[in-house]
């Protein structure tokens, strides 16, 4: 009797023990999310050809009549997000009622942030982080208008800022200029087709890419003036277009400024 008492006991402790280890088990699954890491990457200037070409450290671009000679270009980002597939929008975040967790909106930058990228077609770096896996369709960020209390120290460090998101300096037909704009919007770009982060894919690299040779330039192809696109300039709705027209995001893993899926195009 005593052995079939103790054979009992042994077989109950047994069951306990695969039960601890399973509720153990299923919390680690719940809570351990596999990470990958992901590069965001900025480029900014065409591939040096169609009238574009470097020039003393800058770009230069002609239309055959006009040359506009860049060198140097800042832009203000803040709030840079990924956006799942099966989601919705980050922007949800901002309603206590949303239900979703804030980790389920990817950050890489809450800002602001100065970006002042190479001007010779480079990919620069900006910020890694660890992602969930999983696949994400869209990268959010707004183009910010410096100024407010919350950007006093942003403004302390990068005083040619205050109350402008984007300046250019350079040449226009050999005269100086120098070009501000206070975009101060939302911009969400989609991936062409989702992005799937996985222990597969090892390290993911995204470039925003901004077409700097399309900002001063009309649909006929004409340069126009930097200096009369700024506020109330005459072509300052124009460039203001085709500045937000201008940006794209794609995987570039190879950081080569151009879009891994067309690699394989007759284009590329």
């Amino acid at each position: 009797m005593q052995e079939k008492a103790m054979k009992s006991n042994i077989g109950l402790l047994t069951l306990l023990a695969i039960l601890l280890i399973s509720g153990c088990d299923s919390q680690v699954g719940s809570d351990d999310v596999r990470t990958q890491s992901l590069e965001l990457s900025l480029s900014i200037a065409p591939e040096l050809s169609n009238g574009a070409g470097k020039g003393g450290g800058g770009l230069v671009l002609t239309d055959g009549t006009n040359t506009l000679d860049i060198t140097s270009v800042g832009i203000v980002l803040r709030e840079i997000e990924l956006e799942r597939v099966e989601g919705f929008d980050c922007d949800a975040f901002d309603d206590d009622q949303s239900g979703h967790d804030e980790n389920e909106c990817e950050e890489f930058e809450t800002g602001p942030v100065l970006l002042e990228p190479a001007l010779d077609g480079s990919v620069e770096h900006v910020a890694s982080i660890e992602i969930p896996e999983g696949f994400y369709k869209e990268l959010e960020f707004d183009i910010h208008k410096v100024g407010g209390e919350e950007d006093i120290d942003f403004v302390n460090a990068h005083p040619a800022f205050d109350g402008i998101s984007i300046r250019v300096e350079g040449t226009f037909n050999d005269v100086s200029f120098v070009f501000t704009q206070d975009l101060d919007e939302e911009q969400e770009i989609e991936f062409d087709s989702p992005i799937e982060i996985s222990a597969d894919t090892g390290v993911t690299n995204i470039t925003l890419h901004l077409d700097l040779s399309t900002w001063f330039v009309t649909n006929t192809g004409v340069l126009v003036d930097p200096a009369m696109a700024n506020d109330g300039g005459a072509y300052e709705g124009l460039v203001e277009e085709n500045i937000k027209n201008s940006i794209d995001v794609f995987e570039d893993d190879d950081h080569d400024g151009h879009d891994d899926s067309d690699r394989d195009s007759d284009d590329y």
